[in-house]
């Protein structure tokens, strides 16, 4: 929050029309009378990725979950409160691509008026990708996932499967148990993104048959496109 209030400290002379920052910045510069100056004039609040930054809990939530937001408020709940607090007037905008029951239920807790609007184009999932929902009863991920891909894709050339993981799934090991069950499989990298060296290597490889699953987190894949995916 230092810097956040450093760069205020120098634009004096040229207030800044648009603040960015993470709420826990924000939330420490509220805390200063320096930062609480900076936000004198807010009329709009726009969070993005919302239903991420928010966080709201199910009512699966475990116990442990609960107590620990009990203790440790969302830090941009508690920075969206604090300005509407002090500007009733500002207009508060939240931008999601999904809007599910935790988060309606955390707008009717803190009593945000928040209407929704959707913009753009519905997206479309282009059909020459073939789609299942698997219910594994038990049956381990990397079991489910070579026995799907075995019996719909594999030995079609120029077909692979593009595997999206949680971001606390150690990778190498999931890659390494997919390779035990015959099939070619490689990591997309976040270096990926920015070395087209790379990430052409990966598309070529599935396209040429040589390469059946690439792993990624859903970051690693923003931006990426593979024309001969078949799952």
């Amino acid at each position: 929050v230092g810097s956040l209030l450093d760069q205020f400290e120098s634009a004096r002379s040229h207030p800044p029309d648009i603040v960015i920052a993470t709420p826990k910045q924000v939330r420490a510069a509220l805390e200063e009378e320096k930062g609480r100056e900076m936000f004198q004039k807010v009329s709009w609040i726009v969070v993005d990725e919302a239903d991420r930054v928010l966080k709201p809990l199910s009512k699966y939530a475990s116990f442990r979950e609960k107590k620990s937001r009990g203790r440790h408020a969302n830090p941009c709940e508690v920075v969206i409160n604090h300005l509407i607090r002090d500007h009733p007037k500002a207009q508060l905008c939240l931008v999601s691509a999904t809007v599910n029951n935790p988060l309606r239920s955390m707008f009717r807790r803190n009593g945000w008026k928040v209407e929704r609007i959707s913009v753009g184009t519905p997206f479309e999932i282009p059909p020459q990708i073939s789609h299942y929902y698997m219910d594994r009863h038990g049956v381990k991920m990397s079991d489910s996932i070579a026995g799907l891909y075995k019996s719909r894709i594999k030995g079609t050339t120029g077909k692979g499967a593009l595997v999206f993981a949680m971001e606390h799934v150690h990778l190498p090991d999931f890659q390494m148990s997919l390779r035990s069950r015959g099939l070619e499989v490689e990591i997309l990298h976040e270096v990926a993104q920015h070395d087209p060296t790379i990430r052409d290597d990966i598309v070529a490889k599935v396209s040429n048959g040589s390469l059946d699953i690439i792993i990624a987190t859903e970051a690693n894949c923003r931006g990426l496109d593979i024309p001969d995916l078949g799952l």
